[in-house]
Parts: structure tokens; sequence; C-alpha cells
């Protein structure tokens, strides 16, 4: 009799060493999708901002573009202002001052 419960409690222990073993590789696994959704999530984060950054970088780069043609036109239609009416100190003196009010405006 003795026999026989110790084999029982032996195979009782085998049966529960198996569980235990068979949990663990669960829980493993489990953790490696975690990580790896974690290694996703943040890869998609990563992109997101590089994308955001190089937008607003485009935007930048684009609004100094803008804003530098339109001085050249500016600077190109006083040039010409200045040219026409010469003659006239009282209208080149009124062209400078708007000019100058121009270029701080669009310096800001």
């Amino acid at each position: 009799m003795k026999f026989r419960f110790e084999t029982l409690l032996k195979v009782h222990k085998n049966r529960e060493n198996l569980l235990q073993k068979q949990l663990g590789d669960i829980l493993a696994h489990k953790q490696k999708q975690q990580n790896r959704q974690n290694l996703l999530k943040d890869a998609r984060k990563n992109e997101i901002k590089q994308v955001t950054r190089k937008v607003k970088h485009d935007k930048i780069v684009m609004r100094d573009h803008v804003r530098r043609q339109l001085m050249r036109d500016v600077e190109y239609q006083i040039k010409h202002l200045r040219q026409r009416n010469a003659a006239d100190c009282d209208v080149v003196a009124f062209i400078n001052k708007k000019y100058a009010q121009i270029r701080q405006i669009m310096s800001e």
C-alpha cells in the first residue's frame, strides 16, 4: 500500500511539474507577444514623429521660400516705381517710407 501511495504522489507531482512548465511556456510566449506589440507600437510612434517633423520642416521651408519670393517681387516693383518717379522727390520719399514698412512687416 505504501508503494502505491508514493507512486501516486510521484505521478501527481510529475503532472503538476508538467503543468507548471506549460504555464511558464505560455507566460513566456505571452511576454514575447507583448514585447513585440510594444516594439511595433514604439516604431509606429517614431514613424509618426519623423513624418510630423518632416512636414513641419517642409512647411517652414515653403513659408521661407514664399516670403523670399514675395520680398523679391516687392523689391522689383519698388525699384521700378522709384525709377518712374525719380523726378518727384516727395513720391520717392513716400515709396521709401512704405518700402521700409513692408520690410518690417515681412521680417516678422
